[in-house]
């Protein structure tokens, strides 16, 4: 008997770390919804009414309100009703998407109001929505939850909101698998505490932010997200991808087809992945300013939380109708190095080591100051084509590795390679093969302390769609690359670039010769590109 007691204050004791750490463990249903699966509750929408079998439901007026811990599964359509989870503070919730259905025009279709964490699971062959066709005072988020949130599963899921966001979460969203097509008004994915992105199929339309987190001035340790894995295509009316701190990609794939600035944060590191991004603006920023992506309160007809209005309402994408078990939840992880094995993600949500939060105009503790910028590319496949500045810091501009081409600007009042040289920011390579071209004026080379042998050529006038062939004296092509833009300027680094090298460059029907004398190199001379002049940050000249 007396071992029979120990065995159960263990239990017990156990069961209340789990409860206090949160990290419980809920019956994994992501595959499938199939015929074991202990349900708490299951829901089938029909008409106007909702059947259900099981605890924790109740329904009134259109709104389905879940209560309680528990697994729930949901199928069936209402075009006109609302689900409401209210778990309590305390509540651990699984929500198993089943080919459901739901569109509201008084709100969010599904709304997170009380809960500790809710995943949302999409079953295996699933096709699910949730709309939001409300509009002005009305217009809500197609899916707001005031909880952590994790999406995943194997089935689909389309969040369409008319006025506001496609998810809005008060804390962090994290997504592991799963498809999901987004076409919001606004941000398509946006967060107060962090994304994470490590799975999923993911195509997003928006007219603000494709991806956006805002940080919480009370959270220190907030607004950064992180993309290890998962497929990313975005066309956004301003920022694809924007973090108030840190944007951290080491895997994955992200397209930006439409954008302001492509990626946004503070600090960006780029470790790896493939990455296509266009903007009509920087291609990818670091310490830039505020994001007009719209606030970050809430309209879910369930929360009395306000926060400031941001304004004129944006205008609808194009083609966009005008009617409108528990996973962990890990940490962003550590730098790595180019291309190699990414160190394991600890179990914790403590902030990554080296976060230092604020630095960007608007964010959390706003400084006057970028001194903490930083754009650091150490692997991955990159194509930027930029109409403002490629590669741009407001600090230090870092590469260390990747294959990375830059389709930058035809006028000479940007340049596809920019750093923060005006407030001490340095320019630097140390590996990786980078060809940057645009229009010289604001062009930059790399800086004549780098690691690795660099040039800048300016003369070659080219336009879009000719071909830029770099090669070495003995006829070996380091690199090929048709132009998406015009321009008189190309910049180029490579391991197989070497001082005392002749180097040939051509750009369409011209060819140039030029010896690599330092480090760094400049050689030729403008021919008409205009933009204010800027010094060449090299001492070498061919």
């Amino acid at each position: 008997m007396k071992k029979e007691w120990i065995s159960i204050v263990l239990a017990f004791a156990l069961l209340c770390t789990l409860v206090w750490t949160g990290n419980a463990v809920l019956p994994d249903v992501a595959a499938s919804a199939d015929a074991e699966t202990v349900w708490t509750a299951e829901i089938t929408l029909v008409g106007e009414t909702a059947e259900w079998t099981g605890d924790g439901v109740t329904a009134e007026d259109g709104v389905l309100t879940i209560a309680g811990t528990g697994t729930y599964r949901l199928t069936g359509e209402w075009q006109e009703g609302r689900i409401v989870v209210e778990a309590g503070k305390k509540g651990y919730v699984t929500l198993v998407l089943d080919g459901l259905e739901v569109t509201s025009s008084t709100g969010s279709a599904l709304e997170i109001a009380s809960c500790s964490r809710v995943t949302l699971v999409t079953a295996e062959g699933s096709e699910n929505r949730l709309e939001s066709a409300a509009t002005g005072e009305e217009a809500a988020s197609a899916l707001v939850s005031k909880a952590d949130l994790w999406l995943e599963g194997e089935g689909s899921l389309t969040l369409t909101s008319a006025g506001r966001h496609g998810v809005q979460a008060a804390d962090s969203l994290s997504i592991s698998s799963g498809n999901y097509v987004i076409e919001a008004a606004k941000a398509g994915l946006r967060a107060n505490d962090f994304i994470r992105i490590s799975g999923g199929d993911i195509q997003i339309t928006s007219g603000a932010d494709g991806v956006h987190a805002d940080g919480d001035e009370s959270k220190p340790d907030t607004g950064w997200i992180d993309i290890s894995g998962g497929s990313l295509v975005i066309a956004s009316g301003d920022d694809g991808v924007h973090a108030e701190t840190v944007l951290t990609v080491s895997g994955g794939s992200i397209t930006v087809t439409e954008s302001c600035e492509g990626l946004e944060g503070n600090q960006v590191e780029i470790l790896g992945g493939d990455l296509d991004i266009t903007a009509s603006d920087d291609g990818i920023n670091a310490g830039g300013g505020d994001s007009d992506s719209g606030e970050s309160g809430f309209r879910a007809g369930g929360f009395d939380r306000a926060f400031p209005q941001d304004g004129d309402m944006p205008e609808l994408p194009e083609g966009f109708p005008e009617d409108g078990a528990l996973p962990e939840m890990p940490q962003r992880p550590e730098k790595a190095e180019a291309d190699g094995e990414l160190p394991e993600r600890p179990e914790t949500m403590e902030p990554p080591e080296g976060f230092e939060p604020g630095g960007t105009d608007g964010g959390p503790e706003a400084q006057t100051e970028n001194s903490d910028a930083l754009l650091r590319i150490a692997g991955g496949n990159i194509h930027v084509k930029a109409d403002g500045d490629g590669l741009d810091s407001n600090g230090d501009l870092v590469i260390e590795g990747g294959e990375i081409v830059v389709d930058g600007p035809k006028d000479g009042m940007n340049g596809a390679l920019d750093c923060g040289s005006e407030s001490g920011g340095t320019l630097t390579v140390s590996g990786g093969t980078v060809l940057a071209i645009g229009a010289s004026g604001m062009d930059e080379c790399f800086d004549e302390s780098s690691a690795q042998a660099s040039f800048r050529y300016a003369g070659l006038s080219f336009s879009a769609g000719d071909v830029i062939t770099v090669a070495l004296a003995d006829g070996t092509v380091l690199l090929e690359h048709t132009a998406e833009t015009d321009g008189d300027s190309i910049v180029f680094s490579s391991p197989a670039l070497a001082v005392g090298e002749t180097v040939l460059v051509s750009a369409g029907e011209e060819t140039a010769e030029l010896q690599l004398t330092g480090q760094t190199t400049v050689a030729g001379e403008s021919r008409g590109f205009t933009g204010a002049s800027r010094s060449p940050r090299s001492r070498g000249r061919g």
